[in-house]
């Protein structure tokens, strides 16, 4: 796929109309580089904030090494945090494919009328979500990449639709081990990302806001999911289903959804889900051992 240019968001605070309340900022490291991390909050009337979660309040964060980027990324989680929520509370689950998987896997947003851009993103979070829950469920090879960071583990999925996924692990730290994931085009992008997603993590982790010894408040799915990758047992399981899978070949997604989702935010932002249908229905059960 070309890659599409984006423009910044425009006009989105409450100052100026907008829906979001508070920008914060801060530093954090990934591959050794300093990189921006911007937390973004929508307004209460909006999206009221988080609570008990891993992440904190925010409505969204995002992570890059250029500040401006990090702020889109940032917003963008915003927008598609709101309008999952909104259109969760509607009902309308079939038409954008929460009937085949309740998560907000699959979504992206994009200043202004970027259709190309949030569909092009929705489409890589959507193979991202696909390929680790078939692998997860012993369906799709995986193989382990060799790199420059001794510190860090890496393997590879490949994708029968192109491009790559990429699963990035480190630890044992304080929190245990992190891990982060991404699908690209490329593998040095998806291992970029990854390693970004999984520095957020091993953040988090490090905060100690929730411990991993079952005494925690329980978060949500895909919080617990963290949590229990971040056990020695968790990450046992991860390490044996790389074996596990060897010689898999993945079967070919089947499209559930690829369609825009409209609502408020659409003043601000194009927001795209795409969807491919996962292996079974475990992720119904909401246990922390499926991969979310």
């Amino acid at each position: 796929m070309p890659k599409l240019r984006v423009p910044s968001y425009r006009g989105v605070t409450v100052r100026k109309g907008g829906p979001v309340a508070s920008i914060e900022h801060r530093r954090l490291r990934v591959l050794a580089r300093s990189f921006h991390l911007v937390n973004v909050t929508l307004d209460e009337g909006v999206l009221p904030p988080a609570k008990g979660a891993l992440y904190g309040s925010a409505s969204g964060s995002g992570l890059h090494e250029a500040r401006s980027v990090a702020e889109r990324l940032a917003i963008s989680a915003a927008f598609e945090r709101w309008a999952f929520h909104a259109r969760l509370a509607a009902g309308d689950l079939r038409r954008h494919g929460y009937d085949v998987d309740p998560t907000s896997a699959g979504l992206a947003a994009m200043p202004g009328r970027e259709d190309g851009a949030a569909r092009q993103a929705a489409w890589w979070s959507a193979l991202r979500r696909y390929s680790l829950a078939m692998w997860w469920a012993g369906l799709a090879e995986a193989r382990w990449i060799e790199t420059d960071w001794a510190d860090l583990q890496t393997f590879a999925i490949g994708n029968p639709l192109g491009g790559v996924t990429v699963v990035v692990l480190s630890g044992p730290a304080r929190g245990g081990w992190a891990i982060g994931a991404a699908a690209a085009e490329r593998y040095g992008v998806a291992f970029e990302r990854a390693a970004a997603e999984l520095a957020k993590n091993r953040a988090v982790l490090s905060a100690g806001l929730y411990s991993t010894d079952g005494d925690a408040p329980a978060p949500g799915p895909v919080e617990r999911n963290v949590l229990f990758l971040a056990t020695p047992d968790g990450y046992a399981q991860v390490r044996a289903q790389v074996h596990v899978s060897a010689g898999r070949r993945m079967p070919m997604p089947a499209l559930a959804c690829d369609c825009e989702v409209r609502g408020p935010w659409s003043r601000h932002a194009t927001v795209w889900r795409t969807v491919f249908a996962p292996p079974g229905r475990r992720y119904e059960a909401r246990d922390a051992e499926f991969l979310f």
